[in-house]
């Protein structure tokens, strides 16, 4: 039986990601992409909540396609029934103030993020739901920490 022999790359010549070189040309030519890596543990505000059904599923995949179809500025500039809302403070009372973000998250990723979080809509008029998906940004990726199907982790807000 032959051996198989591996040549050691060599680390001199490591190739760029041509993300990166896209990214430096221009950030708005990256469209927003998400990342479910970062999802909580907590069974009530993951894929297994009880209240995390086939149809907020779909609309879910729906939401997340068509945001994906903007860069971050311009899903911002949708505003908040459509786009993305940056949630800076949570009021004491909260539920999300006393949930962690996902521990393999860590601290180096946090400091590149806003303080608070990054939430959108299922559904622009919450009808027929309100719930809501937070998360935190980092350049063009929306990592999703949380699904709140019922939308119980803060208080609503005008």
């Amino acid at each position: 039986m032959s051996k198989i022999k591996f040549n050691s790359p060599d680390k001199t010549k490591a190739p760029t990601l041509k993300m990166q070189s896209i990214y430096e040309k221009n950030q708005h030519a990256l469209r927003l992409s998400f990342n479910f890596s970062f999802l909580t543990k907590n069974n009530d505000y993951n894929l297994n909540s009880s209240t995390f059904t086939g149809e907020i599923a779909k609309i879910l995949f729906n939401r997340i396609s068509s945001l994906s179809q903007h860069d971050v500025m311009s899903a911002t500039a949708l505003g908040k029934r459509l786009g993305l809302e940056l949630v800076k403070k949570f009021g004491g009372r909260d539920k999300i103030g006393s949930l962690k973000l996902h521990e393999k998250f860590g601290e180096e990723r946090t400091n590149l993020c806003n303080e608070g979080y990054w939430i959108f809509r299922l559904c622009p008029n919450n009808n027929p739901y309100e719930s809501r998906v937070l998360g935190k940004i980092i350049d063009h990726t929306f990592y999703i920490m949380f699904i709140d199907c019922e939308h119980v982790l803060y208080a609503k807000r005008k």
